[in-house]
């Protein structure tokens, strides 16, 4: 709340003190979510998920371009899972960029950092909000202060953050939980991390010839949490360690071939592991004389962290966090048409191949004139062994409907 205080502060003293110009737009999305099957627990809906965001838009740049303030605030209003009506603060920042080399931004933003499809496995600055939807592309802003250098010789960004931000998850009523919901308002923090300790985090990128490639370092909570098992059976306990990670990624482009690679090293929980999710992409431009162009993906992901059961202060709980992506073996086509068509496809799979189960995801996408897209998702889980957690999904295959309208 402070930051934001002072943020508000700076931006109306940097108004006036300089000419610039405002902008206002947004987002308004109506979504329908629709689960095939009948829900596994007692306390969860059956079938139709109704609700609707609102993600407004307000932007500030001085005349000279050295002064940039960015608000992009979100709420979800959920009609059935009461943990999915939420707000976030996507961005909230200040930034200030006196040349083309240095720029400092000080509030809550979003950073990615990958290469890969099917995977974002070095990509930890943010944290996941996972009531959004499964696939981990939407996130929670991060209060930071961000250092970044731009020259020749490549760019090197810079990161000290506090104010760690809780993964979501669905409530006792929601679909996609385990057989228990977590009890987010009592996480466990390692004795020195917590939600207000110091983080850090630097990333270097340079392109070479054909070759994109970062190096990247990560000292903080954990974005992923392990489980605890509440000691009352009533609910599962999210557990977020002090950790370093040590990433390295790299995209390769040469004609209509793509290769990429993420790979990482992280320690700070029972054992160290590594991972990395790698492959190809080769893209067919103008299929059968058409504006389509066609694209086909093969990766293979791998991740050595070992989850057992271990016993903790307050009860037992697993040694890692758990991963789907461990030995799978991803495929995609992607299909994106003319400029005239706005429309964009990717149906891909992954299958396990420790204990082959498949999970296809199928997301298309179109722009109806100049202020709405509509798009349709869908996720399907298939083949889970019963003793394995996920297998509480099994019921859990879903489609959503979404339209937005930009203002």
């Amino acid at each position: 709340m402070r930051l934001l205080v002072f943020l508000w502060a700076y931006l109306l003293a940097a108004t006036s003190a300089h000419a610039g110009e405002w902008n206002f737009g947004g987002d308004l999305q109506g979504e329908m979510r629709y689960f095939q099957n009948d829900a596994i627990f007692e306390d969860q809906f059956n079938h139709w998920d109704p609700s609707f965001a609102i993600i407004p838009d307000v932007s500030w740049r001085s005349e000279n371009g050295v002064h940039n303030f960015q608000a992009t605030p979100f709420l979800r209003v959920d009609g059935r899972d009461a943990e999915r009506t939420h707000w976030d603060l996507r961005e909230f920042y200040y930034r200030y960029q006196p040349n083309s080399v240095v720029s400092v931004t000080l509030g809550a933003t979003q950073v990615f950092w990958g290469r890969a499809e099917s995977h974002h496995l070095i990509d930890i600055i943010n944290q996941r909000d996972q009531v959004e939807d499964i696939d981990d592309e939407d996130k929670l802003g991060q209060p930071m202060i961000n250092i970044a250098f731009d020259t020749r010789f490549g760019t090197l960004n810079m990161y000290a953050m506090t104010g760690f931000r809780d993964r979501t998850f669905p409530g006792s009523d929601g679909r996609l939980r385990f057989f228990l919901p977590f009890d987010t308002d009592n996480p466990v923090f390692d004795e020195d991390g917590g939600r207000y300790a110091p983080e850090y985090a630097f990333r270097y990128d340079h392109k070479i010839a054909d070759v994109e490639f970062g190096l990247a370092y990560f000292e903080g909570n954990s974005r992923e949490p392990r489980i605890g098992f509440s000691v009352l059976g009533d609910g599962l306990i999210p557990i977020y360690d002090k950790i370093k990670q040590g990433s390295v990624d790299f995209l390769y482009t040469r004609g209509n071939w793509q290769g990429k690679f993420e790979g990482l090293f992280r320690n700070g929980y029972d054992e160290s592991f590594f991972a990395f999710v790698g492959g190809v992409e080769y893209t067919f431009p103008d299929v059968l004389g058409t504006d389509a162009d066609v694209g086909f993906l093969l990766e293979y992901q791998y991740d050595g962290r070992e989850v057992e059961n271990i016993d903790e202060p307050f009860g037992p709980a697993l040694s890692a966090p758990l991963t789907l992506n461990d030995h799978d073996a991803y495929g995609a086509m992607r299909v994106t048409l003319s400029e005239e068509q706005r429309l964009s496809a990717l149906a891909g799979f992954a299958f396990d191949t420790d204990d082959e189960s498949i999970r296809v995801t199928i997301e298309a996408s179109k722009e109806i004139g100049e202020n709405w897209t509509a798009e349709i998702e869908s996720r399907v889980l298939m083949g889970t062994e019963s003793d394995d957690i996920i297998h509480a999904l099994r019921n859990d295959d879903f489609v959503t409907f979404r339209l937005t309208r930009r203002f």
